[in-house]
């Protein structure tokens, strides 16, 4: 009885010795396309419970059979099987997955997390969408493109920076608008009506009070993170892009429709008549009443001008021009980009002209040292729609929309020479 078990524990010492005899110590370092280490990297044995993970520098060490298979994979990189094939040292290099990078947001101090892994109500924008609505103002741009997100403005100016609100006003007396970061800098809503739209790379809105666990209690009204476009690291050559845009404005239908130079004697020797006591109903009475207007302030019954049309400007252009040249080498990626942006109002005197500048540009020194610079640089000249038109001798009122309503159809929109009058040539 005694040396049976003695036999079967030999026997299965042996089977033991075996099995640990098959797997051997392996280990390597874990580099990404651009020749620095990935930490953190999850490298298992497939079949087997057995797994590591990558330290600071990169490396593994890990037990594996001989003839077993290596699982390596990391977010923002493609997953890779590598044979063990009777080595001891590995050289494992990852390649970048696009789609894995573009399913990445932006939550807080310019940290990427997966989009499945964020908890809370997170909508993310991206430059396709903004890219397609030709507007100077980037915020205009992201009307209805997320639910909750309100864009207001209080006049049709230009130079007008947008009301933004987040699931409507929260708060009577204090601030209502969420925190804007650009790259992670707190700016206010008028820096983004500075910036050139295509520059934009993304729009993260954080609606929920998840937002405040990074940001505090200046998240309360919410968070719009805007991320900047980069170059991408290991591009053969730069990448060039020009871009022109050309559009027009037009007043928004249905127009302003006042009185006729006929309608309005009229109406006006109708009051004469009625000032004088006599029947206002008999066309005679207004007839005389209408001869009354024209003689005392030298009308000529001719004239008729729609001051509607005659103010507001018809097909205001839009011109946009942007260069932009992006690219990178293993450690260092670049992206400057200009553009020229000249906007006409559909009002007199109202213009925009805008030039703007962006440079941003990252280095990785070495495995723990990183470097980058962003550089924003903009020239604005913008001009309201007149207030007091020149010219003006108190007869017209202070603002040209209601200047197309009040000025009256029989006065005269040109000179005799037909040069325009007051402020109809700005």
């Amino acid at each position: 009885m005694v040396r049976k078990l003695v036999l079967s524990l030999i026997a299965v010492l042996s089977v033991c010795a075996f099995a640990f005899a098959q797997n051997k110590q392996v280990s390597g370092t874990v580099v990404g396309p651009d020749g620095l280490p990935v930490i953190g990297a999850t490298i298992m044995v497939e079949g087997t419970g057995i797994g590591t993970s990558t330290d600071g520098n990169g490396k593994f060490v890990i037990s594996a059979p001989a003839d077993g298979i290596l699982a390596v994979s990391c977010i923002g990189y493609t997953n890779q099987q590598i044979p063990v094939s009777n080595r001891t040292a590995l050289d494992i290099v990852l390649e970048e997955d696009a789609e894995a990078i573009a399913d990445v947001v932006i939550v807080g101090y310019g940290t990427g997390r997966k989009v499945g892994t964020v908890i809370g109500s997170v909508d993310q924008v991206k430059s396709e969408k903004l890219e397609a609505r030709p507007t100077n103002n980037v915020m205009d741009a992201m009307q209805g493109q997320v639910a909750g997100l309100q864009i207001m403005s209080s006049s049709g100016e230009l130079n007008q920076a947008s009301t933004i609100r987040l699931h409507g006003v929260g708060s009577l007396q204090a601030g209502n608008e969420p925190l804007i970061l650009l790259d992670g800098a707190p700016i206010s809503s008028s820096n983004l009506l500075a910036m050139n739209p295509n520059d934009i790379a993304a729009i993260t809105t954080l609606k929920d009070a998840s937002a405040t666990s990074i940001y505090g209690s200046r998240a309360a009204n919410g968070v719009i993170y805007v991320t900047s476009k980069k170059g991408a690291r290991g591009e053969e050559g730069a990448v060039v892009t020009l871009r022109t845009q050309y559009s027009f404005s037009n007043m928004i239908r249905p127009r302003l429709n006042p009185m006729n130079t006929e309608q309005l004697l009229n109406y006006q020797g109708a009051l004469i008549a009625a000032d004088n006591n006599m029947d206002y109903n008999d066309p005679a009475n207004v007839a005389w009443g209408r001869d009354q207007v024209i003689a005392t302030l030298g009308i000529d019954p001719s004239v008729d001008v729609d001051w509607f049309d005659e103010i507001m400007k018809s097909n205001a252009p839009l011109y946009q021009v942007d260069l932009s040249v992006s690219g990178g080498s293993q450690r260092t990626s670049y992206y400057f980009s200009g553009s020229y942006y000249d906007q006409q109002g559909v009002m007199p005197g109202s213009t925009l002209d805008r030039y703007s500048f962006r440079s941003n540009i990252e280095t990785k020194a070495n495995n723990w040292l990183k470097m980058g610079l962003n550089l924003s640089m903009s020239y604005q000249d913008a001009r309201t729609a007149l207030v007091t038109p020149d010219g003006s001798d108190g007869v017209y009122p202070d603002s040209p929309m209601m200047g197309s309503l009040l000025i009256q159809p029989y006065q005269r929109a040109t000179d005799d020479n037909g040069n325009p009058l007051y402020w109809l040539d700005l």
